[in-house]
């Protein structure tokens, strides 16, 4: 009988001892799978702060290229208006040249002359009114 009690009490003590053993090995895949979680949840969460990150890195370089564009437009707007400020020297012919003296100027001047005188034609004769 002492044998039986002691073989009942053998069985019982594995029986158990695997019982414990299942149990803290449920435990540890528990504590794995949740610390699978939590390492899923942080790189999710490092991801979102990159994209956040670089979303904003985005938007900073298009808004420096904006920038750059008006301040090229301006730029351009104030050279034109520069450009369009600068005030043509006048035309030699203007002071004076070959045609403003001498023969030329006579000839030119006896032209308007009789000109003027055929379109204000008085009485048979061109010329003065």
């Amino acid at each position: 009988m002492r044998k039986i009690f002691i073989f009942f009490s053998l069985s019982l003590i594995v029986f158990f001892g695997f019982a414990v053993m299942s149990v803290a090995q449920q435990q540890t895949e528990q504590e794995q799978l949740d610390q699978q979680k939590l390492d899923q949840q942080k790189l999710e969460q490092q991801q979102q702060l990159e994209q956040q990150r670089l979303d904003q890195q985005y938007l900073a370089q298009q808004q420096q290229l904006e920038q750059q564009q008006l301040a090229q437009q301006q730029q351009y707007q104030q050279e034109s208006a520069q450009q369009s400020e600068v005030v043509m020297e006048p035309d030699m012919s203007f002071f004076g040249d070959d045609y403003s003296t001498g023969r030329y100027a006579y000839d030119y001047s006896h032209r308007g002359y009789e000109s003027r005188g055929e379109a204000h034609f008085e009485g048979g004769k061109p010329g003065r009114r």
